[in-house]
């Protein structure tokens, strides 16, 4: 057989022609058979001039891989010999998964026959299967067939996925050497099959099951960019049984060699995850909706979905005559009794005894059911063989036996067991006649028996008919499936059972049994519309989809393959990569004079297995090869401390040592260590530290690694999967406890590190190599004492620094300090003899060496002191200019009286009483409060006063306040002694008074205690009346709903390891809601709708059941997460607030709304009893207190928010007057006939037209605009009140009322929350008597301005309109939307009209309040 991959390489050998495939394919100019990048080699086939035909035009093909081909096989005679036929078997899933791929898309299946060919044939049949099939097979030898199926396969692996070990030689068996040998060489020969057709840069290869497990790596081995995936059919376990397979690395490594490996559930990844993550130590990233796992540079994709049926096959074969007259005998056989059916493999995990005991216990405990219900178990035959299969048999059989003769009598057999062989039709007919099916394995991987039952039960017209049913009448179906089965999550509709729990299985079968009809059909028309849609080749299509996705970046990446044996890898760089040439090093190395040789010792001298340990003999004499050349200088980096690398490297004479990432230096033959960064106080290690041993306390396995720069927790011999849950919560306690110090916190690998700000490591340190490489230049450094004590001096960076704003005045020695009033300063060089008094310009002139500055420079500064001078300079303006950046300037300076002020030398009355620090310390203080959010209120504390009176009154030196831990650890618990202390005597005297406190300790969310007092009077405790109880106990439900929904928010998003948790299954954010926000509840709740997946599998994860901090609360969490009825709940209250949410949602942005308001509010009013009355099935006419409460505060809110400019702007409204708006609804009303609407409107007509001529001309227009009269009978005019916008009419209809008209146009643009809407009101009362106190009202309305058109200014985005985050936050989930928001583009967006604002206000009479009605309003000041 001719291999594509192979046809270049005839003609390169013959010079003929190559062989004719179907479609055209890009040549190669060698095969490569050593890593390499095939790019490469097609850009030299290319500049040889070659002209092949690209294969991005040709036909996709996909290479199919399984462990058997779709085909039955027949030997058949003709003519005297005995010759082989073949057929599709259409059962086959690889050959139903071919409708999803798509017609253009070749599909080749590579695979084993059932049937044992002679070796004389075996050409002539892969000839014929290659011709007619489009089937390549591979020929197996029967024993390594047997050692690789029926051993490893199915007495090991298959086993072993089902969560059976092998403990003793009956259970599974033991892991055989020469089994796992049978293994791989099926899998080679598979191998060598698929490389026989493939076009590597072009083809696709799908490879399924667990029998080709190892399988990808012999492929990539081959060709290192081919474009693979793998699907699992079975299980796989968890890390605790994968992990005793002996090869368990060999096979994880070789999975990961394909580009996507497909599971059927969730957990079966989970597993797959953490047994890499354990073991491999390669670790996942969710990202967009995408699982990958990053492998040596490379993405391998991770796909979950659960195989379907192929739905064309099932419904052929219902239409088939065979199918209805085996309907009709079950029909008759099973009449007047109902039937539970069970279609199982005979083997050990289906659970078939488990099931029969069941339904065994059912008879025992429901007499009634005897002789009326009726279990049909089909038992299929086992696929496997041995000894445990005759043990199920006859456990099966003899549990049958019992039942059939304790409960059986003439006419009535309670299990009909069914152990032959079933054709397709005759096993469909018992899904048919079957009222519920049984699916009870105690472990399986997918098992579509459930959705074969699903698409039986929905039936044809003619099947209908056998049964005597209505065609038109809706289906109906139940399932029992259990836990633990593939297909268990996709059927939400089933009844889940532990099949273990015989109890539990009983009371589903009678559960089942007793569903009204209506919910039977409810959860059949769910479980269908999910598994018609879900078929096979949706399956099929969906994993292409993501192989070529998974696969788009392999032309780009330059790969290179490295390994033996199962342990090869491929790694996969950019592009852009180069991999060094050693004859280019060794050329450069022989030519260069001065070479800097920088080695890393973690990682790169050693192996990643032996990082604590010292270097062997053979690395010491190597480093001191590289030392004895003088044109070599040598430094070795590690992040060990000093003393380890002193003892490690005593015996390297010449060897420079960069300790701690390089933040401690040690040049060659140098004893002392110098660091290159400003010396640090490290007190913040007391704090860090206490914390990280209380981690290593509660992680096994994790150490602290204490260096003189940093602290280091290290989790590296930890569980993996604790150990990062450890590291995050670890990291944000550390991020907590240390955010008012200068350090960073930084996370690695299986690491996190508290280290100073300005240090970064890996390698962050400046050392001057110039000194160790040129020694002449060092010794003519050295050319005097003076000059030797300066390098001592200058040379260690760990000096403390006097005046970073000033930092070579240390280089000098002071003589005379500065007058009173400022001047230069006497000084004398401490490296010569020169001194002068100057400023400090001339000092850094005299020690910079700088020339033509008016002094003379110092002669015995050396080049190597001179560069550590203005290195210390340089560090010293940037650490000042970083501490600009953290700091504003203050409007008044503290007193400085060296310095003269502009006005003059300062006065003795300002010295005395120390005015100017006066002023200072009150800009301090309210700086304090600007920026720290502080209430103004806080300045009335008496302690906060008193303890300013009392600093100033002591002398207290070096005092500084309370620390963030300090204040909420000790001090905090030194008040609750106090306060507790002083409360002794109050407690004594409560049980007299008739009051009680209990206290629940810390349960509150945010971890604040509550304590609750309950008042009682002389016969009763004291009770709010009963009209109070009757409003709260129709609302307590919202109520505790809210409650709930909080506390879950704050339970998950206050704790970093809960809130990484719900991060892994949802990258949307359970919204903190904004305390000026209307109708934050709903808010709240569509998002817990919007994420309700994500939490449930949040709370059922293995993470969530093995969390104990907080237990009880996690557990109340989980339980209300998977509360139907709590979520019910949710429903039901966004269904009825949908109205209210949806109506404000429209109103609160600048879109012109003020004239529909009226109308909408009573239509949301409408929506909201509607909701209501249907959830509970009241008729219009009846009453619903749920209802009548929400309609009181719904009429109190409009009361409280309308005013006169709503009934005048719906006034307006052309459309309020037409016939079709009129007819749209009972009841409606012209807005002149409406009483409300008519006093509003005559009330803003007297306001704005204060003349009684203009009154009485707008009263005239309005009669005739409102009554259709005189101009506006017009057939146009009237036409137009409903087919165009209120703006529209105005302008074309308007111009003979120009009073009333120019109130329109003012009115119809005005958006509803400019003119005193409730929810700006409500802001201006929070801002205003919360946050800043007393503010005048007219800072509070500026207020009020900026912080609604902020909000406006956010919903003219898209964001706010449509998509998953689409809320009210003016960030949404990013908490940004204000960055770039102009302050023109703020002061424009307001469109108010002072006039029409005084009418909202209800001010009255303008001149009367001293209103000032301009037109620029206050836009300008805000």
């Amino acid at each position: 057989m001719v291999s594509r991959s192979y046809s270049n390489l005839l003609d390169l050998t013959s010079g003929g022609s190559s062989p004719t495939f179907s479609r055209g394919f890009k040549k190669l100019s060698r095969v490569a058979t050593v890593a390499g990048v095939l790019s490469e080699l097609d850009d030299e086939s290319r500049s040889n001039g070659g002209s092949d035909v690209p294969s991005s035009i040709a036909q996709e093909r996909m290479i199919i891989v399984g462990n058997q081909l779709p085909l039955r096989a027949q030997r058949n005679e003709s003519d005297g010999k005995k010759v082989w036929s073949f057929s599709w078997d259409e059962d086959s899933l690889l050959l139903q998964l071919k409708d999803g791929l798509g017609e253009d898309v070749e599909v080749i299946y590579v695979g084993s026959l059932k049937e044992e060919i002679e070796l004389s044939e075996q050409d002539d049949v892969a000839q014929t299967l290659l011709e007619k099939f489009n089937c390549v097979p591979a020929f197996i030898q029967p024993e390594l067939f047997s050692k690789f199926y029926h051993g490893f396969c199915k007495q090991y692996l298959w086993p072993l996925f089902h969560y059976m070990l092998p403990l003793s030689p009956d259970l599974g068996g033991r892991f055989d050497r020469t089994l796992w040998q049978a293994y791989l060489s099926v899998n080679k020969i598979f191998a060598d099959k698929v490389m026989e057709v493939i076009t590597p840069d072009d083809d696709f290869v799908w490879v399924h099951d667990y029998h080709l497990m190892v399988l990808p790596t012999f492929l990539r081995k081959r060709f290192n960019r081919v474009k693979l995936g793998f699907f699992l059919h079975s299980p796989f376990p968890s890390s605790e049984i994968y992990r005793t397979l002996p090869v368990r690395t060999e096979l994880l490594r070789a999975l990961l060699n394909s580009d996507l490996i497909g599971f059927h559930t969730f957990d079966y990844a989970r597993h797959f995850l953490s047994c890499c993550s354990r073991m491999l130590g390669v670790s996942y990233q969710s990202k967009r909706g995408y699982i990958g796992l990053e492998y040596y540079g490379r993405t391998v994709s991770i796909k979950i979905l659960p195989v379907g049926i192929h739905m064309g096959q099932l419904c052929s074969v219902l239409d088939l005559p065979d199918t209805e007259l085996k309907v009709a005998q079950l029909r008759d056989k099973f009449q007047g009794q109902t039937v539970l059916l069970g279609v199982d493999d005979m083997d050990i995990f289906k659970g078939i005894s488990l099931k029969l005991l069941a339904f065994e216990q059912l008879l025992t405990r429901h007499s009634d059911k005897r002789g009326k219900v009726v279990m049909v178990q089909i038992a299929n035959p086992a696929r496997g063989r041995g000894k445990d299969v005759q043990e199920v048999r006859s456990e099966t059989n003899t549990i049958v036996a019992r039942i059939n003769h304790t409960f059986g009598k003439p006419g009535y057999e309670p299990v009909v067991l069914v152990d032959t062989y079933l054709h397709f039709y005759e096993r469909i007919a018992y899904y048919i006649i079957a009222e519920c099916c049984l699916v009870t394995a105690v472990r399986d991987g997918m098992n579509l028996i459930p959705y074969e039952y699903i698409v039986c039960r929905q039936g044809t017209d003619k099947l209908d008919k056998t049964l005597n049913l209505n065609p038109s009448s809706p289906k109906k179906s139940m399932l029992v499936v259990s836990e633990f089965i593939g297909c268990s999550p996709s059927l939400s509709g089933a009844i889940r059972v532990n099949p273990w729990n015989i109890d539990s299985v009983e009371e589903a079968m009678d559960s089942a049994l007793i569903v009204p009809e209506s919910e039977k059909q409810m959860r059949h028309d769910k479980h269908y519309k999910y598994v018609s849609t879900h078929d096979v080749a949706y399956w099929a299509h969906s994993f292409f989809q993501d192989l070529e996705r998974a696969c788009r970046d392999h032309i780009r990446r330059r790969c290179w393959g490295i390994g033996f044996g199962l342990g090869f890898r491929v790694i996969a760089l950019d592009p852009s990569f180069r991999k060094l040439s050693v004859e280019h090093l060794v050329s450069a190395y022989k030519r260069t004079k001065n070479r800097t040789i920088l080695l890393d010792y973690d990682g790169t001298m050693t192996s990643q297995s032996t990082l604590g340990a010292a270097p062997d003999a053979e690395a010491i004499e190597i480093l001191n090869k590289l030392c004895r050349d003088a044109k070599n200088t040598v430094f070795v980096v590690s992040g060990k401390n000093k003393e380890i690398l002193t003892r490690w490297f005593t015996s390297c004479e010449n060897l420079g040592i960069g300790a701690e990432h390089g933040y401690f230096v040690r040049a060659q033959n140098q004893p002392d260590w110098e660091t290159c960064f400003p010396a640090q106080d490290f007190y913040w290690k007391q704090i860090a530290e206490p914390v990280m041993q209380l981690y290593t306390e509660t992680t096994d396995g994790s150490f602290i690694e204490a260096k003189e720069s940093a602290l280091v927790w290290n989790y590296q011999l930890a569980d993996p999967d604790f150990g990062s849950c450890q590291a995050k919560e670890l990291h944000d306690h550390l991020e907590s406890v240390l955010a008012n110090e200068p350090v960073s916190v930084k996370s690695g690998q299986h690491i996190v590190e508290v280290k100073p700000q300005f240090f970064a490591p890996p390698i962050q340190f400046n050392y001057n190599f110039s000194s160790m490489a040129s020694p002449n230049l060092s010794a003519t450094a050295a050319s005097s004492s003076a000059s030797s004590a300066a390098s001592s001096s200058v040379g260690s960076g760990s000096r403390q620094i006097t005046d970073i704003r000033a930092p070579l005045w240390d280089h000098v020695t002071i003589l005379e300090k500065p007058k009173p009033g400022g001047g230069n300063i006497l000084w004398r060089c401490n490296y010569c003899p020169f001194s002068k008094s100057t400023s400090y310009t001339r000092v850094e002139a005299h020690l910079l060496q700088k020339l033509r500055q008016g002094i003379k420079t110092c002669p015995n500064v050396s080049f190597e002191m001179l560069s550590d001078m203005r290195r210390e300079v340089e560090k010293c303006k940037e650490l000042l200019e970083r501490s600009k950046a953290c700091t504003v300037s203050l409007p008044v300076a503290p007193s400085d009286n060296s310095k003269r002020t502009k006005r003059g030398p300062v006065s003795q009355l300002e010295k005395s009483w120390a005015l100017q620090d006066r002023k200072h310390l009150d800009a301090l203080i309210v700086r304090a409060m600007f920026s720290g959010g502080i209430s103004f209120n806080f300045l009335r504390n008496p302690y906060f006063r008193e303890a300013f009176a009392f600093a100033c009154s002591r002398n207290l030196p070096s005092y500084t306040i309370p620390g963030y831990n300090r204040a909420r650890e000790s001090l905090l618990k030194q008040e609750r002694r106090h306060i507790e202390t002083l409360l002794e005597s109050t407690k004594s005297t409560w049980p007299e008074k008739g009051v009680t406190i209990c206290s629940d300790g810390w349960s509150d969310p945010q971890r604040r205690p509550i304590i609750n007092f309950t008042a009682v009077s002389e016969k009763a405790p004291m009770t709010p009346t009963d009209e109070d109880m009757q409003v709260w106990s129709r609302l307590e439900f919202i109520n505790n709903v809210k409650v709930e929904a909080t506390m879950i928010k704050n339970f998950i998003m206050n704790h970093g390891m809960r809130l990484s948790m719900f991060n892994e299954f949802s990258h949307l954010k359970l919204l903190s809601i904004a305390e000026t926000r209307f109708a934050s509840v709903v808010c709240m709740l569509k998002r817990f709708v919007e994420v309700k997946a994500a939490l449930q599998h949040m709370v059922i994860s293995d993470k969530w059941s093995i969390y104990k901090e907080d237990a009880s609360t996690a557990q109340h969490v989980k339980e209300k997460i998977l509360s139907d009825v709590w979520w019910g709940n949710v429903e039901y209250i966004l269904r009825f607030t949908s109205p209210i949410y949806d109506m404000i949602r429209f109103a609160d942005t600048d879109t012109p709304c003020l004239h529909l308001i009226y109308e909408m509010w009573d239509s949301m009013i409408e929506k909201v009893k509607k909701e209501i009355y249907l959830y509970e099935g009241k008729e219009p006419n009846e009453e619903s207190d749920l209802y009548s409460v929400i309609h009181d505060i719904l009429i109190a809110r409009w009361t409280k928010g309308n005013n006169p400019l709503h009934c005048l702007a719906h006034s307006l409204n052309p459309r309020f007057y037409s016939n079709m708006w009129l007819q749209e609804g009972a009841g409606r009303l012209p807005p002149h006939k409406d009483k409300e609407i008519s006093q509003m409107r005559m009330t803003c007509f007297k306001k704005f037209f204060r003349i009684p001529q203009e009154l009485a001309a707008v009263k005239e227009e309005y009669a005739r605009f409102s009554s259709c009269s005189e101009e506006f009978n017009d057939p146009d005019s009237i036409h137009d009140r409903w087919a165009v916008s209120p703006m529209t009419w105005w302008t074309n209809h308007g111009q003979s009322i120009p009073l009333l008209m120019s109130l329109a146009m003012k009115l119809l643009s005005q958006p509803a929350s400019s003119s005193c809407c409730e929810r700006n009101w409500s802001t201006y009362s929070f801002i205003h008597s919360v946050k800043r106190n007393a503010l005048t009202p007219e800072r509070a309305e500026d207020l009020v301005f900026v912080h609604s058109n902020l909000r406006h200014l956010s919903r003219r985005t898209d964001a706010y309109k449509k998509g998953e985050t689409r809320m009210w936050d003016v960030g949404g989930d990013s908490f940004d939307s204000l960055s770039g928001v102009g302050l023109l583009e703020v002061a424009d967006l307001s469109i108010d009209e002072p006039e029409l604002q005084a009418v909202s206000f209800g001010l009255g009479d303008a001149e009367d309040e001293g209103v000032e009605l301009e037109e620029t309003g206050n836009e300008e000041e805000a």
